[in-house]
């Protein structure tokens, strides 16, 4: 299994990374076989014994969630570079729910991400969850759209990028997307880059997209990948005079541009949801993982290293307006959490009783009066 990795990190990783790379590689996979082993033994026990489990779901618990779920889930979007000046429509958007300024992403890929997020299980470490199992077997783990489904709602994917890649529409369609959308929602001429549509574009079309569900309950998860991916450089010209940083010297200045860009776009988002969603739905905004800032000394790829920096990543958790009241809205939550404690969390504002998720739920951190927060 390691040796293809080991070739592979040659033949695809860009000249800079490769002797980071094969470093990583000698000291955690080769030196800690039976570690890993043993890992990958314990997770799949894990979810067997989560695919076997059966829940029950009241039927008028999504009320507390609003007649629509939106989830924006922005790329490689690190903690540590949030403030006022980078991300201020990140900063302004979250103070309208609770924020957690130290949520921890589980991987440092986005379908690894995803798998956590969405189904709540420990980070694959070698195949992908769709790569090492059945569709049907996926299919019973409980993620959250096929959860929402059994509450009438329309489950929607929208990612900016192909959605081939890493096998995302297979895993999608597995664990309970009705639908799964990229290029069919564009507009031909629509700007495209390496990594996905541009993201403005990208919103305004999945908001055209979501007209024809307007009498309908919706859960949509939307992942944009193109501005700020690696090698986080500057390709819309048409902001190149308001970024932080004009001539960035570091890691630290090429990211926080290019997040920058990201929160620009994202207030494209934020309008039209206003506009037409807030009352009510729920949103929640976060990242697929973080990216090294350049804090140590080459840990400068995500792949790279295991600090903090390669996995800090804010969470925003915005309630419908219509029901703020029930919530702690505009709270700072510092308290570390998780993305395998999102899954958790739905579950108890929804009173699933008896689920077999090893994440944490904090659904005490977002209701005022939570009743349902008990250990699992």
């Amino acid at each position: 299994f390691f040796l293809p990795i080991y070739i592979m990190s040659f033949i695809f990783l860009p000249s800079f990374a490769k002797g980071e790379m094969y470093d990583f590689i000698s000291r955690t996979l080769f030196q800690n076989y039976k570690i890993a082993k043993e890992y990958y033994s314990l997770s799949e026990d894990y979810l067997k014994s989560a695919s076997e489990k059966e829940i029950t779901i009241p039927q008028s618990s999504s009320d507390i969630l609003g007649k629509n779920i939106f989830i924006v889930e922005f790329e490689s979007l690190s903690s540590l570079v949030l403030d006022e000046k980078i991300t201020p429509n990140y900063l302004s958007e979250s103070r309208k729910g609770i924020f957690f300024p130290k949520f921890y992403t589980n991987s440092v890929q986005t379908i690894r991400g995803q798998e956590s997020l969405l189904c709540g299980v420990p980070p694959t470490i070698r195949l992908t969850l769709v790569q090492s199992h059945s569709k049907e077997f996926l299919g019973k783990l409980h993620c959250l759209p096929n959860i929402l489904k059994r509450l009438g709602y329309k489950t929607l994917f929208f990612k900016s990028d192909s959605l081939t890649f890493a096998n995302t529409d297979d895993f999608m369609k597995s664990i309970g997307f009705d639908e799964l959308h990229n290029d069919d929602i564009m507009g031909q001429g629509d700007t495209e880059y390496t990594w996905g549509f541009l993201e403005d574009i990208f919103f305004d079309r999945i908001f055209q997209y979501l007209k024809r569900y307007k009498d309908e309950k919706i859960f949509v998860f939307i992942a944009i990948s193109s501005t700020n991916h690696w090698p986080h450089e500057i390709q819309d010209e048409r902001y190149r005079d308001s970024l932080p940083f004009q001539n960035p010297i570091n890691t630290k200045e090429k990211i926080s541009n290019t997040t920058f860009l990201q929160d620009v776009y994202f207030k494209n988002f934020i309008d039209q949801f206003t506009n037409a969603y807030s009352d009510n739905s729920t949103l929640i905004f976060t990242a697929d993982q973080s990216w090294p800032i350049g804090i140590h000394e080459n840990n400068n790829f995500n792949e790279v290293g295991a600090y903090e920096e390669n996995f800090l990543i804010p969470f925003a958790y915005i309630p419908p307006q219509s029901i703020q009241k029930q919530f702690r809205t505009g709270e700072i939550i510092h308290t570390r959490y998780s993305q395998m404690d999102v899954l958790p969390t739905f579950f108890d504002i929804l009173g699933v009783e008896n689920y077999y998720l090893l994440g944490k739920s904090f659904a005490r951190e977002l209701l005022v009066n939570n009743k349902r927060d008990v250990a699992h």
